[in-house]
Parts: C-alpha cells; sequence; structure tokens
C-alpha cells in the first residue's frame, strides 16, 4: 500500500509596511517554500504512478483490450495480465450439456446428452430396440467369447441351448482349384486334401470270374457314362487297367479298346496288360488317353494261355 504524508504549503505572505529589502525577502522564502511543497507531491504522484502498474510496481498491469479480465499468472504477489474471458455460450436447454464441435480450444455447443436408461442387472448389457437413435434397453448378457481354443479354431454350437459353444477344429476348403476339379484326401490326416482335376470317379468292371475260350475281342461291351442328367458328355482319362485271375497258366495277354461311333464297333486301343508267367495280377498307367461319354469299350484276348477266371477293370477319372 502506497501511504502519502501531508504536504504543507506555506501561507502567503502578509502584507507589510516594511522596508522593499524586507518585502523582498519574505517573498523569496515564500517561493522557496512553496517549490519544496510542489516536488514532494511530485513524487508522490511517481509513486502512485509506479503503484498501478505504469512503471512494474505492484498495481494494475499495463495493456489489454476491451472485455478482457486480469488473471493471476502465478502465485507471485502482483504476477498477473489481461486475458480473453470465456464464459459459457448462450442458448441450450434443460438437460443439455457442453460439447467440443472440434480440437479448437473454446470450440464448443450444447448438446443433448443420452445416458444409459435406468435399471438393469449385474452383467447385462445395452442393446438396440429398433433403428430410431438412442432406442436401446438393459437386457441379459448373451455369453461372450469363451476361453480357450487355438488358432485357426471356430466357435460351434454344443448343443441346442443357447450360447452353449466350444472352440472346435473344424477343416474349410483349401483355397485354389479351378472349374471342373475335386477336392481329394491327400493322406489320412484330417483336414488334409486339395484341389485335383483326376480324382478317381468310376471303376468299369469289364469281366468278373470270366474264362476266355478263344482270342479275340469279347462280344460283351461297356458304355462310358454320361453326367448325372443323363445327357451332359465328360470326358474321362483312363487311369489305369487291371487284370487279375483266379488261377495263374501262362503268360495271358489282353487289350482294352474303344470305339467312338454308334455303328458297328471299331476298335481303338486304348492300352494292354501281358501278365508274368505264371502271375496271378499286373497293370498299366501308360499312356492310355482319353475316352468320352457313350464310347464304348470292351477287351481283346491277345494270348489266351491256360490262366482261368479273369477279372478286368479300368478305372476312368475326370
Amino acid at each position: 500500500m502506497l501511504t502519502i504524508g501531508p504536504i504543507i504549503l506555506p501561507p502567503a505572505p502578509a502584507q507589510t509596511g516594511g522596508s522593499p529589502a524586507a518585502i523582498q525577502q519574505a517573498t523569496a522564502n515564500w517561493t522557496r517554500q512553496a517549490e519544496q511543497a510542489i516536488r514532494q507531491l511530485l513524487s508522490y504522484i511517481i509513486a502512485l504512478n509506479k503503484s498501478s502498474g505504469g512503471g512494474g510496481g505492484t498495481g494494475l498491469p499495463v495493456g489489454g483490450t476491451t472485455g478482457q479480465v486480469l488473471e493471476k499468472n502465478s502465485s507471485t504477489d502482483g504476477d498477473a495480465g489481461w486475458y480473453d474471458p470465456h464464459y459459457l455460450i448462450a442458448g441450450g436447454s434443460t438437460g443439455q450439456v457442453l460439447g467440443k464441435n472440434s480440437g479448437a480450444d473454446y470450440d464448443v455447443s450444447w448438446a443433448t446428452f443420452h445416458q444409459p436408461p435406468a435399471g438393469g442387472l449385474t452383467n447385462y448389457v445395452l442393446t438396440k430396440n429398433s433403428g430410431s437413435d438412442y432406442d436401446y434397453s438393459w437386457t441379459a448378457s448373451p455369453a461372450g467369447l469363451i476361453a480357450g481354443g487355438t488358432t485357426g479354431q471356430f466357435l460351434v454350437k454344443n448343443s441346442g441351448t443357447s450360447y452353449d459353444a466350444i472352440w472346435a477344429t473344424k477343416f474349410t476348403v483349401p483355397a485354389g482349384g479351378t472349374a471342373g476339379q475335386a477336392l481329394v484326401k491327400n493322406s489320412s490326416t484330417d483336414g488334409d486334401a486339395s484341389f485335383s482335376s483326376d480324382p478317381t470317379v468310376r471303376s468299369v468292371v469289364l469281366c468278373s470270374g470270366f474264362t476266355p475260350q478263344v482270342t479275340g475281342g469279347d462280344l460283351s461291351e461297356f458304355e462310358v457314362p454320361y453326367a448325372a442328367d443323363g445327357t451332359t458328355s465328360l470326358t474321362y482319362k483312363v487311369k489305369r487297367i487291371f487284370f487279375r485271375v483266379g488261377t495263374a497258366g501262362g503268360a495271358p495277354s489282353i487289350t482294352v479298346e474303344k470305339s467312338t461311333g454308334t455303328g458297328a464297333f471299331s476298335a481303338t486301343t486304348v492300352g494292354t496288360v501281358t501278365l508274368g508267367s505264371g502271375a496271378y495280377e499286373g497293370s498299366t498307367t501308360t499312356s492310355l488317353g482319353t475316352v468320352t461319354s457313350g464310347n464304348k469299350l470292351r477287351f481283346n484276348v491277345g494270348t489266351l494261355a491256360t490262366a482261368f477266371n479273369w477279372t478286368i477293370i479300368v478305372e476312368l477319372a475326370l
């Protein structure tokens, strides 16, 4: 606090009837005393100006603009500055809250606050009742993801009871493959499968337990099958010709033939199997070509030998 002492001005010199020298001396004394009082007053004014912030004192700081307020910068006495006040904005309605519009300081507006509805029990969850905004209620908590499981497993229903599920290994269809290919097991390991263009889908038995009496083409013919609809033509790869006898004897030989026309059998060789002397069975998988739905297949005895009860099988694959 600035304390200002009394400032005493000397009384004006009284009129005197003395000599001019005496009057001059009295006037000089009054002038000197008045100057001292004026200097004292000026020093008080300077001190007051400093105290109010005009010269680094502890009063109001300099600067500021219309509407600004005085705010402390720190706990130090006199350390304050002028700042823009940020009041609550106008508007709003009962129950609304002040929400940020952006990351900018003080960019706010009044907004409706949607608090969770009353009620609910422990572990209940907030569930939408309809597509309307904020239309929700507390409902019994459905089971969340159960603990456990390993990489690649699926959550699978364990019974008809709601939320009764377990982690289980399920084998999905592998990636890749092209039109017409089939899923084929690569091994006995679960899930070990891949797409293949050559799954065996037909085993054609040309004869079973039959003992030919002469060489030459058999009278029995087998037609290569169509697709499941009975009309769509399919092209099969001949994968294997198998020849077995019930009683071995010599080195019998057979040739599987096909005929592509609809008239008399016009033979084209598919493949030949010759058993080793005294052998019971043999097969061939080399360069057997293809056959098409509607083609006719038969076997042709090349060497009869003394074997009995022949079985001849042709394996086809898409």
